[in-house]
């Protein structure tokens, strides 16, 4: 079975499990109360004392369950990974700005893909759509890995254009506008991986080191090729 398929079963079965007692217990106790006040009604006080310690213990029972099935289902993701708290913020705070720079660079190559025009509109119409759809992967993991780490991932593009470095661009400039832009954007990208990445490493945050270093890794390759299209000795590929 799947390690993290089996943990999530194995705690739905749990909370599955606490609640059927809960449901069991339940019925157990206000049936004991009934016979306990027919005892009473009947004058039958041994029998009667029978069933209201047998009501107590099971009124003890239902209380124990409330408390553990309220702990089950609030039970932060720190908890679990055993991950110290002031080492999480830090490093969501960082990836939180990361977030940010991505989403807008996002945008902003999403608006290249629509308005580019020139002699090399069909190469780099796709070379556009090629890297939206790759920062949109990145996008999502970085997301993914703040939510492991207690944090809650930003949504409101009003709030990425506050803490980002990148800026939202002239979609109607020229292909060589959008060319250097991507070019500027790409490398500062690389630059605050690489801080974060020195964060990671410092706190022993191996998850968040390994998610870098694979989009590093992309993004470096995506740089090479990027420098190998915008060298030319062609004086004409250049206009």
């Amino acid at each position: 079975m799947d390690p993290v398929y089996g943990n999530k079963f194995c705690i739905e079965l749990r909370h599955a499990t606490t609640l059927l007692k809960r449901m069991v217990e339940s019925d157990a106790f206000w049936q004991c109360r009934k016979w306990h006040w027919a005892a009473h009604q009947q004058g039958q006080s041994q029998t009667e004392n029978k069933f209201l310690k047998l009501e107590n213990i099971l009124a003890r029972c239902l209380v124990i369950r409330i408390v553990v099935t309220k702990n089950i289902f609030t039970m932060n993701v720190l908890e679990i990974t055993r991950m110290d708290a002031g080492k999480a913020a830090k490093m969501v705070d960082q990836l939180q700005h990361l977030l940010a720079d991505m989403q807008i660079f996002y945008t902003n190559l999403r608006g290249f893909h629509w308005n580019v025009k020139g002699d090399h509109f069909y190469t780099l119409h796709k070379y556009f759509e090629d890297q939206y759809n790759a920062y949109a992967t990145h996008i999502d993991d970085v997301a993914e890995r703040i939510l492991q780490l207690g944090g809650a991932p930003e949504s409101h593009f009003s709030e990425y254009l506050k803490i980002a470095h990148v800026k939202e661009q002239c979609s109607k400039c020229s292909a060589n506008d959008m060319m250097a832009h991507v070019a500027e954007i790409m490398g500062h990208l690389i630059e605050e991986e690489r801080k974060i990445l020195a964060t990671a490493e410092d706190l022993h945050d191996n998850a968040t080191n390994d998610l870098l270093n694979d989009i590093l890794d992309e993004q470096e390759k995506a740089a090479w090729m990027l420098a190998a299209y915008l060298t030319c000795n062609d004086e004409c590929c250049k206009k």
